[in-house]
Protein backbone atom coordinates (compact mmCIF):
# COMPACT_ATOMS: atom_id res chain seq x y z
CA UNK A 1 0.00 0.00 0.00
CA UNK A 2 3.19 2.16 0.60
CA UNK A 3 4.23 2.41 -2.70
CA UNK A 4 1.07 2.32 -4.19
CA UNK A 5 0.79 5.69 -2.49
CA UNK A 6 3.88 6.84 -3.56
CA UNK A 7 3.10 6.13 -7.30
CA UNK A 8 -0.06 8.05 -6.92
CA UNK A 9 1.53 10.99 -5.66
CA UNK A 10 4.02 11.19 -8.40
CA UNK A 11 3.20 12.81 -11.88
CA UNK A 12 3.03 10.68 -14.90
CA UNK A 13 6.57 9.64 -15.99
CA UNK A 14 7.94 10.72 -12.41
CA UNK A 15 10.59 8.82 -11.03
CA UNK A 16 11.14 6.56 -7.69
CA UNK A 17 14.82 6.07 -6.48
CA UNK A 18 15.10 4.49 -2.99
CA UNK A 19 17.99 3.18 -1.01
CA UNK A 20 17.31 -0.16 1.15
CA UNK A 21 19.61 -2.06 3.52
CA UNK A 22 20.50 -5.46 1.95
CA UNK A 23 21.44 -8.19 4.72
CA UNK A 24 23.32 -7.74 7.81
CA UNK A 25 26.10 -9.18 7.10
CA UNK A 26 26.50 -7.25 3.52
CA UNK A 27 27.44 -3.84 5.45
CA UNK A 28 30.64 -4.05 7.38
CA UNK A 29 28.93 -1.91 10.67
CA UNK A 30 26.23 -4.41 10.94
CA UNK A 31 28.08 -7.53 10.07
CA UNK A 32 30.54 -6.24 13.04
CA UNK A 33 28.07 -5.47 15.33
CA UNK A 34 26.50 -8.74 14.58
CA UNK A 35 29.28 -11.04 15.66
CA UNK A 36 29.82 -9.56 18.43
CA UNK A 37 26.01 -10.55 19.29
CA UNK A 38 26.58 -13.62 18.66
CA UNK A 39 29.55 -13.80 20.44
CA UNK A 40 28.59 -12.44 23.67
CA UNK A 41 24.92 -13.36 23.63
CA UNK A 42 24.85 -16.33 21.60
CA UNK A 43 22.76 -15.17 19.26
CA UNK A 44 21.97 -11.98 16.94
CA UNK A 45 19.38 -9.56 17.95
CA UNK A 46 16.47 -9.69 16.25
CA UNK A 47 16.53 -8.19 13.04
CA UNK A 48 12.84 -9.26 12.15
CA UNK A 49 11.36 -11.60 10.37
CA UNK A 50 13.02 -11.83 6.35
CA UNK A 51 10.28 -9.43 4.40
CA UNK A 52 8.57 -7.74 7.62
CA UNK A 53 8.85 -4.59 8.92
CA UNK A 54 12.07 -3.25 10.00
CA UNK A 55 15.72 -1.70 8.43
CA UNK A 56 16.14 -4.94 6.48
CA UNK A 57 13.14 -5.50 4.95
CA UNK A 58 13.95 -5.02 1.36
CA UNK A 59 17.21 -7.07 2.07
CA UNK A 60 16.07 -9.38 -0.64
CA UNK A 61 16.69 -7.55 -3.73
CA UNK A 62 14.02 -9.82 -5.91
CA UNK A 63 11.05 -9.05 -3.41
CA UNK A 64 11.72 -5.28 -3.40
CA UNK A 65 11.69 -5.33 -6.60
CA UNK A 66 8.55 -7.12 -6.72
CA UNK A 67 6.81 -5.14 -4.17
CA UNK A 68 7.32 -2.00 -6.26
CA UNK A 69 6.72 -3.38 -9.51
CA UNK A 70 2.84 -5.01 -7.87
CA UNK A 71 2.19 -1.51 -6.73
CA UNK A 72 2.30 -0.59 -10.78
CA UNK A 73 5.44 1.26 -11.35
CA UNK A 74 7.37 0.37 -14.60
CA UNK A 75 11.18 0.42 -15.84
CA UNK A 76 11.90 -0.74 -12.14
CA UNK A 77 15.86 -1.10 -11.89
CA UNK A 78 18.09 -3.23 -8.93
CA UNK A 79 21.44 -1.81 -8.43
CA UNK A 80 23.93 -3.24 -5.41
CA UNK A 81 25.69 -0.33 -3.95
CA UNK A 82 28.61 -0.13 -1.31
CA UNK A 83 29.74 2.74 0.03
CA UNK A 84 32.19 3.81 2.69
CA UNK A 85 30.23 5.49 5.86
CA UNK A 86 30.64 7.92 8.33
CA UNK A 87 29.41 6.33 10.95
CA UNK A 88 30.47 8.59 13.94
CA UNK A 89 33.39 10.82 15.06
CA UNK A 90 35.18 8.00 17.10
CA UNK A 91 34.36 4.22 18.23
CA UNK A 92 32.51 5.21 21.21
CA UNK A 93 30.19 7.80 19.35
CA UNK A 94 29.77 4.43 16.81
CA UNK A 95 28.85 2.31 19.88
CA UNK A 96 26.39 4.97 21.17
CA UNK A 97 24.58 4.84 18.07
CA UNK A 98 24.19 1.22 17.86
CA UNK A 99 23.71 0.48 21.38
CA UNK A 100 20.41 3.11 20.78
CA UNK A 101 19.17 0.96 17.94
CA UNK A 102 15.84 -1.08 18.83
CA UNK A 103 17.83 -4.20 18.39
CA UNK A 104 20.26 -3.64 20.87
CA UNK A 105 17.90 -2.28 23.21
CA UNK A 106 15.88 -5.80 22.55
CA UNK A 107 18.80 -7.41 23.00
CA UNK A 108 20.32 -6.01 26.04
CA UNK A 109 16.82 -5.95 27.91
CA UNK A 110 17.16 -8.82 31.05
CA UNK A 111 20.64 -9.17 30.58
CA UNK A 112 22.79 -8.80 33.82
CA UNK A 113 24.29 -5.31 33.48
CA UNK A 114 27.95 -6.90 33.33
CA UNK A 115 27.05 -8.69 30.38
CA UNK A 116 25.68 -5.96 28.60
CA UNK A 117 28.76 -3.61 29.19
CA UNK A 118 31.23 -6.56 28.37
CA UNK A 119 29.81 -6.45 24.61
CA UNK A 120 29.68 -2.51 24.68
CA UNK A 121 33.14 -2.76 25.40
CA UNK A 122 33.67 -5.72 22.83
CA UNK A 123 31.96 -3.25 20.75
CA UNK A 124 34.07 -0.55 20.82
CA UNK A 125 36.92 -2.79 20.66
CA UNK A 126 35.66 -3.83 16.92
CA UNK A 127 34.83 -0.50 15.54
CA UNK A 128 38.28 0.85 17.10
CA UNK A 129 40.12 0.03 13.86
CA UNK A 130 38.43 1.59 11.47
CA UNK A 131 38.71 4.71 13.09
CA UNK A 132 40.63 7.51 10.91
CA UNK A 133 41.04 11.50 11.35
CA UNK A 134 37.92 12.15 9.82
CA UNK A 135 35.95 9.41 12.06
CA UNK A 136 34.89 6.01 11.80
CA UNK A 137 34.72 5.21 8.08
CA UNK A 138 33.02 1.63 7.28
CA UNK A 139 31.13 0.24 4.16
CA UNK A 140 27.93 0.24 3.89
CA UNK A 141 25.86 -1.82 1.34
CA UNK A 142 22.39 -1.61 0.37
CA UNK A 143 19.84 -1.50 -3.12
CA UNK A 144 19.35 1.29 -5.27
CA UNK A 145 15.92 0.79 -6.64
CA UNK A 146 14.46 3.23 -9.24
CA UNK A 147 11.55 3.27 -10.74
CA UNK A 148 9.11 5.29 -13.08
CA UNK A 149 5.11 6.21 -12.60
Amino acid sequence: AAFVNLRHSLRPGGRLAIVAWQGPFESEWTAVAVKVAIAHFGHPPDLGAPGGPGPFAFADGDRFSSVVTEAGFRDVTLAAITRPMLMGSDAEDVVGMVAETPQSKGLFAGQPEVKVQAAIGALRDAFAPYARPEGVVMSGTAWLLTARR
